[in-house]
């Protein structure tokens, strides 16, 4: 990747797939690329305090404040928004960023109108970066969205409120570039009332709805100090320019789900004062410190746990963050101490105290000019964090390091193992290390590197013993060696950790032992062993080493049990302890819960295996049945997991997807009328189309059962209207015809000259009864109108011609009747009644049913279809004759509830149904419906009756329409015989005309009135 138009002298480095800068690492190639296409021939203007000034462009008169103790110019370049004009290839707008400026200061002010004009000087510009302050002891104030402060605000004035003159700064900028990104950029400084003012600006940036960039996180980076006043140098400006960057890049271009870290400081602190810090996995590292201690690292615990990231990494390594996301990670302690030597080359701390006393028993040390330490030919640094418990009283010397207890030495009294390989290395073997006068022991420190190193000697080596194949993991690292072409394994420590110094070979030795010099490369991968008690070094040259093969070999003689670790087995000699016969583990089949056994030495090795996994396919969730994503089961392990390959294992039912519930819609009850059909009030689901007569969804039922069918017209007042609606019947009508739908007879209209005959009215008592016309021609309608006195009724009313036979009358409703005039007199008959006690309006005192309709009443029985109305003409229900029934008898309570799918448990007639089952009453239409809404028919409600309170009688009615095999048959005969009903005439029963609500009323009446 190249900085396209843009430069990087002495700034940047770049290399394959990743930018580089030279003082800041902070921008990956990505983050470059994204950057380069947000600023690349942009035209960037600044308005700023001093923080944001280049030497050239300070006013005359006002101070420069920046640190120019280097020597070093802060160049174009190296101040921050220099630094990303010149890396991005922008264009240059104007600074009006100047020393002396705050934000809210008369002419000097950054709210000034004149100052926010001179910004498009060099051209109109396309991002304006704003970073400026207020003197620490400037007031804050308060922010009011509500204001407009670039009216209000009077930047010819001082303004020590930095709300106000914030917001105005804000506002005037927005009105004259709106079409340039302002980005906010938010001071630091912890001083006085910086703190506070900072928070007003973000406040007010972000009201704005301006970008902002928190320079609080930078707190106590290098070149950036928040305790004073002091602008950062050049180094700070770096950190500022790298991390505005970081920030647009982090705040814009990363995807909101990409995996996060939490960082905690575990008891140390962050420099920017937060804790703890949550950012992207791929970001960053924080830097922490604790006031007397080393950092270690980054662990996934506070204490223990595995490490993340040493203390080294400047971001977690890519190879541990892909199982991070929500980890919360915990920074790792030791007990630290720097030292340095004093003129007497004793160990001191920082303020001078001696620590550690110096011993020259060794040899003689010299502190250079240099500040460094000399020990006889060995040079070294001597600034160097290390670990000790201080409470002990220690001393520092220089020795050489001679470990003989590891019996691997070449002199006359080092005991040698026969069969075996023995490399020495040209290496050195000197170690500094600290005494403890106390306990008298002595420890070796980690110094964290090769910090004193010299070419050694021909007579200086260390010795390695090699065992061929042997690679024992767990006890130290292992070197790879190659010798004669045949690969070896080497258990080796750190810089001859079983090394001599001074011994030598004797051409003796080699003639014993069949010396050879070879050539090897020796690849140390660095790192500290055994807790640190040894220097790591990182090495990569070429070694000469001597290969000594011992004498007086023989003929191993193995045992029969295997030693082993996680690649191979082998077996000792009986004789000489020497381990041989390595061979790799084979055989055996590893499942997904144990590994593979080897079939020669019975051990686990390699990994598990693949899991056993079975498919649950995805269904989805309905309204009364939970669903479920799709699962995988493992038939050996029984995990779950979430995918195909049984990477993501997954709790027990945590695919499952709850039931989706109803999701119903009322619709209103509405009364069926003549022409239309009306319904129960009734519920329906949007998900699966159910019905449901409850609104919670437990009474299924369809649309057809709660659908209440159109009544159709009344016609009985045979007038050509409409008992119920007032409808007028359709139908012609003729002159001296009776209509076939509604009954109506027309009668002949008046003809002149034709004869009239009387119609008298007498006078009775209780009311009044008025005849019109008094005369009329055969086919005249006459009008009967009778008025009651109050407390009375209309018993009776009969119209009878002149030989006695009663007429038809029309009931034209208010008290008026009429009937056709024959051709001769006619006498009207009529009688009051004191009027009924019932309260419903359509049971007249004298109506045969009156008295049945007042027990039924009182007997709860059934109270009605209104307060007013009773309905007694209106069909009754197979679910209300029972009802009537029940309700007569007690309302007893049934044993057990009805098994009718079509008689829900929570209707009023649920208990009515059952108890007529159980005493045998009815069985149903079906062996599974009621049919609780038909129309019951009268031969059905006698039956009724007969069954629930009659017995057989022998006597026989004689009705023409009932066959003596009838199922109502038997019924009929005992309601004829207790005088329950004599049929609809002298000889029909009309078994299968709907019962009217009063018919039922009366035979039950009639029924309990004989018992």
């Amino acid at each position: 990747m190249t900085l396209t138009g843009g430069s990087k002298e002495g700034r940047a480095e770049v290399t394959a797939g990743e930018s580089t800068w030279v003082v800041y690492n902070y921008a990956s190639e990505a983050e470059y690329n994204y950057l380069y296409a947000l600023f690349h021939e942009k035209r960037i203007s600044v308005m700023g305090d001093s923080i944001s000034t280049i030497k050239d462009k300070i006013p005359s008169g006002n101070a420069l404040y920046y640190d120019n103790t280097t020597g070093k110019e802060m160049t174009f370049e190296r101040n921050y928004w220099g630094d990303i004009i010149t890396r991005f290839g922008a264009a240059e707008g104007i600074d009006e960023a100047w020393s002396g400026s705050t934000i809210g200061s008369k002419a000097a002010s950054m709210a000034s109108k004149d100052r926010i004009n001179k910004l498009d000087d060099n051209g109109t510009p396309d991002v304006i970066l704003y970073y400026g302050g207020s003197n620490p002891d400037s007031s804050v104030g308060a922010f009011d969205p509500d204001a407009d402060y670039a009216k209000t605000v009077d930047w010819a004035q001082s303004y020590s409120d930095t709300a106000s003159a914030y917001a105005a700064s804000l506002q005037r900028m927005k009105a004259t570039y709106p079409g340039a990104e302002i980005i906010a950029i938010i001071p630091y400084y912890e001083q006085n009332n910086i703190p506070k003012q900072a928070e007003v600006i973000e406040q007010i940036a972000k009201h704005y709805d301006i970008t902002t960039i928190d320079l609080r996180e930078l707190r106590n980076q290098e070149g950036i100090s928040p305790n004073n006043a002091l602008h950062p140098n050049m180094d700070g400006h770096s950190q500022i320019a790298a991390y505005i960057c970081q920030q647009l890049y982090e705040q814009r271009a990363v995807t909101p789900d990409e995996k996060t870290v939490t960082y905690n400081a575990n008891g140390g602190s962050f420099k920017n004062g937060r804790d703890p810090i949550k950012q992207f996995v791929t970001a960053k590292l924080p830097k922490a410190t604790r006031a007397g201690y080393a950092f270690v690292g980054w662990f996934d615990r506070a204490a223990g746990g595995n490490k993340i990231a040493s203390a080294l990494d400047t971001a977690i390594p890519s190879g541990m963050q892909d199982n991070l996301n929500g980890t919360t990670l915990y920074a790792h302690w030791t007990r630290s101490f720097t030292w340095d030597f004093d003129n007497n080359l004793d160990a001191v701390d920082a303020d001078g105290n001696v620590i550690i006393t110096v011993s020259d028993k060794h040899g003689s040390t010299t502190l250079n000019d240099d500040n460094t330490v000399k020990f006889n030919d060995y040079q070294g640094k001597l600034s160097t964090p290390f670990t000790l418990d201080p409470t002990q009283n220690w001393c520092v010397e220089w020795r050489e390091k001679n470990q003989a207890k590891e019996n691997m030495l070449f002199s006359s009294t080092a005991t040698r193992e026969k069969g075996m390989t023995y490399i020495f290395l040209y290496e050195p073997s000197i170690y500094m290390g600290t005494y403890d006068v106390t306990n008298n022991k002595t420890d070796y420190i980690n110094f964290g590197g090769p910090a004193y190193q010299k070419e050694p000697t021909s007579n200086e080596y260390s010795v390695v013993k090699l065992e061929n194949n042997y690679d024992k993991a767990t006890e130290t690292s292992l070197v790879t060696l190659s010798v004669d072409g045949e690969q070896v394994f080497a258990k080796l420590n750190t810089q001859g950790r079983y090394g001599s110094h001074g011994s030598s070979l004797t051409a003796s030795d080699y003639e014993q032992y069949a010396l050879e010099k070879l050539n090897f490369t020796f690849n140390y991968l660095g790192g500290n062993r055994d807790g640190g008690d040894t220097p790591a070094w990182k090495l990569s040259n070429t070694f000469d080493y001597i290969k000594v093969t011992l004498g007086d070999d023989h003929t191993h003689t193995y045992g029969t049990t295997y030693s082993s670790d996680s690649t191979g087995h082998w077996k000792t000699c009986t004789e000489c302890g020497a381990n041989g016969e390595f061979s790799k583990h084979t055989g055996g089949t590893a499942t997904c819960t144990a590994k593979a056994v080897c079939e020669t030495c019975d051990q686990p090795y390699g990994e598990l295996g693949a899991h056993k996994l079975t498919k649950t396919d995805a269904k989805a969730a309905t309204c009364t049945e939970a669903g479920n994503e799709a699962y995988w089961t493992c038939s050996g392990c029984g995990k779950y997991f979430s995918d195909e390959n049984g990477t993501n294992e997954i709790e027990k039912d945590s695919w499952v997807l709850k039931t989706l519930g109803h999701d119903r819609t009322k619709t209103d009850a509405k009364e069926a009328t003549c022409t239309e059909d009306g319904n129960n009030e009734y519920y329906t689901c949007s998900r699966c189309g159910g019905v449901f007569k409850d609104e919670a969804g437990t009474q299924a039922t369809t649309v057809v059962a709660e659908t209440l069918k159109k009544l159709g017209h009344d016609w009985s007042n045979k007038n050509g209207i409409c008992a119920r609606c007032d409808a007028k019947c359709t139908e012609t009508h003729k002159p001296g015809t009776t209509c076939s739908v509604c009954h109506k007879y027309t009668s002949y209209p008046y003809v002149p000259g034709a004869p009239t005959y009387p119609a008298t009215a007498p006078a009775v008592p209780n009311g009044t009864v008025t005849v019109s016309p008094a005369n009329a021609s055969k086919g005249a309608n006459v009008t009967v109108t009778v008025k009651p006195n109050e407390g009375y009724e209309l018993g009776s009313l009969a119209v009878k011609d002149a030989s006695g036979d009663l007429l038809p009358l029309a009931d034209l409703g208010n008290g008026k009747y009429s009937f056709v005039m024959p051709d001769g007199k006619v006498s009207v008959e009529a009688e009051f009644v004191k009027t009924a006690a019932t309260s419903f309006a359509d049971v007249p005192a004298n109506a045969y049913f009156a008295d049945a309709v007042k027990w039924a009443v009182d007997k709860g029985v059934t109270n009605g279809l209104s307060d007013t109305m009773f309905g007694p003409y209106a069909s009754c229900t197979r679910a209300q004759i029972v009802t009537f029934l029940w309700r007569a008898a007690g309302s007893p309570e049934p044993k057990t509830a009805s098994s009718f799918t079509d008689v829900p448990v929570s209707t009023y007639y649920a208990k009515a149904v059952a108890w007529a089952v159980e005493n045998g009453i009815t069985n149903g239409m079906t062996e599974t419906t009621f049919a609780p809404n038909a129309a019951c028919t009268r031969g059905q409600s006698v039956t009724f009756l007969h069954r629930a309170l009659g017995k057989k009688v022998e006597s026989s009615a004689s009705f023409t329409d009932v066959k003596s095999d009838a199922f109502y048959a038997d019924a009929i005969n005992w309601a004829v015989a207790n005088n329950v009903t004599n049929g609809t005439s002298a000889t029909t029963f009309s078994p299968y005309a709907s019962c009217t609500r009063a018919q039922i009323v009366t035979f039950l009446y009639r029924a309990y009135q004989g018992k």
